[in-house]
């Protein structure tokens, strides 16, 4: 299913967050919107729902710009060691359950 992209007004708009404002996010690498011909800017639901934890951070918090950043960093490192975690786990499960299942045919060869 194909994202739906909105212009910088529309984002504005919807998050209540200047047009100016959301340049300079882009221009301090918070944001990377897409760009279409000419330039324009393209936002998608993810940069939509990162501007608005922006705004929330900034102002119903009082993070800076750079404390912003850390965050965002931090939690793209625990969603990453998150995933890892999962991953090993479904690993160690389906590890654990062919050991069962050796187990389980070595001690119906043992009885017999």
């Amino acid at each position: 299913m194909k994202q739906k992209k909105l212009t910088i007004t529309q984002v504005a708009e919807i998050t209540g967050v200047h047009p100016q404002t959301l340049r300079y996010y882009e221009r301090a690498g918070l944001l990377k919107p897409a760009r279409g011909r000419g330039g324009v800017r393209f936002y998608g639901e993810e940069e939509v729902r990162k501007i608005t934890k922006i705004r929330m951070l900034t102002q119903d918090m009082g993070v800076n710009l750079a404390g912003v950043e850390v965050i965002f960093k931090l939690t793209e490192q625990i969603e990453a060691l998150i995933a890892e975690k999962e991953k090993t786990e479904w690993c160690l499960s389906d590890q654990l359950q062919t050991l069962i299942g050796h187990a389980r045919a070595e001690r119906e060869v043992n009885k017999e």
